[in-house]
């Protein structure tokens, strides 16, 4: 039997939020399958099932926030049912086991028999079967409720539809099919589309008629909605919303966000940050004309044995992997900070984190003994790295054990960047957008390419002078990019 338990997402998560369960207490699943979402530190991580079985019991629900840990539920066979501890037997479903086909009506075995072969598309259609199983007993794996959800359809008309009590991805697609082929040319809308379009005043025939199509889905009917030019309001409407506004001063209100899940994380980090930790950021001013240069003549020969062009990115954490072991308070993390026993732990491994902007939020995937590794090994990581963020296929471990972190606010062009630690570290490094500006040179006045580097650290352990060191070495370093190449 499989305990899912809650996971520690990072070094500071103390606890997680369910975010979403993607099966309910009965269904089959296989292994691999993911079963529960959870979320914290702006990362969201799927716990899946490392065997084959069901979900027998959840101890808590979708919503609820957890300590690192906690017991979520169990997966395992029907035969593992009754092992599972007393406190979550209440929590377990009638329905998880199924009876054996000697204890089931004929009727019973013709519809297992039934579900076992081709599902016969002349009995689907759109309307309940006589046989069909009842509805509070239908249950669908992950895999189904995931195609039923792309097809916009209810899980539970399909097994009746069908006549199967266990739903799999196959029932999905034959109901689908057999909904188009019944429909014939009439041009039909899922209950969610048929909702949207009344609120929105939009003809299902004339969306049908635009996407080509004679099941119409919410997606395409929203689509639709977009594309059409906007109603000009009546003379009298607009006179009347008009007075409106002019009698109420305030602000109207465009949509009101709640503060959960990952924005929810990042508003206590902050707070704690703000609140609790003494942090100061130091500015310096690098001359990257050479690096830039160096990044330029090594393009081709580069590209040649990587799948990614050189990077500056990469130079900078050469960099800071190089120096971060001569500035240990920088490398490491404040341990049981309550103002009175609190310790400072530092770190022998350099793993960097590198703060990576997705359509999801903001990821911090970690490098780990980044100072072990070339620039062009650097390079390929960040790259693989930043595709995994983005793509949202980041395993936990690699958002994890971070000593120091490096962001580049310079690719959206910031020009001076304050970053925020990000807890329990002591140091983060703000790499800023790079302008051509004059310099001197031997006596003249020449253009070079500049660029700032911001380092925000936490001042009650890490002293103003060598915060300004480290920065100054990382700065040399840059400035000399031959010698990140040895």
């Amino acid at each position: 039997m499989q305990e899912l338990t809650l996971p520690k997402l990072g070094q500071a998560m103390e606890e997680g939020l369910v975010l979403e369960w993607h099966c309910d207490v009965g269904d089959e699943l296989t292994a691999g399958d993911p079963v529960v979402v959870i979320e914290s530190e702006k990362t969201s991580h799927e716990i899946e099932a490392d065997q084959d079985g069901r979900l027998l019991a959840k101890r808590v629900d979708a919503g609820d926030t957890v300590p690192i840990g906690t017991t979520l539920g169990y997966v395992g066979t029907d035969d593992e049912a009754d092992d599972l501890p007393d406190d979550s037997a209440a929590e377990t479903d009638a329905g998880a086991a199924e009876p054996s086909d000697a204890d089931a009506s004929p009727a019973d075995r013709q519809t297992a028999s039934d579900s076992s072969g081709d599902v016969d598309r002349e009995q689907i259609g759109t309307e309940t079967r006589d046989d069909g199983p009842a509805p509070e007993t239908i249950r669908a794996s992950p895999s189904a409720r995931k195609a039923a959800r792309v097809h916009d359809v209810d899980v539970t008309a399909v097994g009746q539809a069908v006549g199967v009590a266990q739903v799999r991805p196959e029932h999905v697609d034959e109901y689908v099919a057999a909904q188009e082929t019944d429909s014939g040319e009439e041009i039909r809308g899922s209950p969610a589309a048929r909702r949207i379009a009344d609120e929105r005043g939009v003809d299902l025939e004339a969306v049908g008629e635009d996407r080509g199509t004679t099941r119409v889905r919410m997606a395409d009917v929203e689509q639709y909605a977009d594309q059409q030019p906007a109603s000009i309001p009546a003379t009298d409407e607009r006179i009347d919303d008009e007075a409106t506004a002019a009698a109420d001063p305030s602000p109207s209100v465009r949509e009101t966000v709640s503060i959960t899940g990952g924005r929810q994380v990042m508003f206590d980090r902050m707070q704690t940050v703000s609140s609790e930790y003494g942090s100061t950021t130091t500015v310096a001013k690098v001359d990257v004309t050479e690096l830039r240069s160096l990044l330029d003549s090594l393009g081709s020969s580069w590209e040649a044995y990587h799948d990614v062009s050189p990077s500056l990115t990469a130079f900078v954490l050469r960099a800071v992997a190089q120096e971060l072991p001569a500035y240990p308070m920088l490398n490491a993390e404040i341990v049981d900070d309550d103002g009175t026993d609190a310790f400072v732990r530092q770190f022998e491994d350099i793993n960097l984190g590198l703060a990576v902007d997705t359509d999801h939020g903001l990821l911090v995937p970690t490098i780990y003994d980044a100072d072990t590794q070339s620039v062009t090994e650097l390079g390929d990581t960040v790259s693989d790295l930043a595709r995994q963020a983005r793509e949202r296929d980041l395993e936990m471990e690699q958002q994890q054990n971070g000593t120091f972190t490096v962001s580049n606010a310079g690719t959206f062009g910031a020009y001076i960047n304050t970053p925020q630690i990000n807890p329990p570290q002591t140091g983060i490094l703000g790499v800023c957008t790079v302008n051509e500006e004059p310099g001197v040179v031997d006596g003249e006045v020449v253009p070079r390419e500049m660029m700032h580097l911001c380092l925000t650290y936490d001042h009650r352990v890490v002293e103003g002078a060598t915060a300004v060191q480290f920065l100054q070495a990382v700065k040399r370093r840059l400035e000399d990019p031959q010698s990140l190449l040895s």
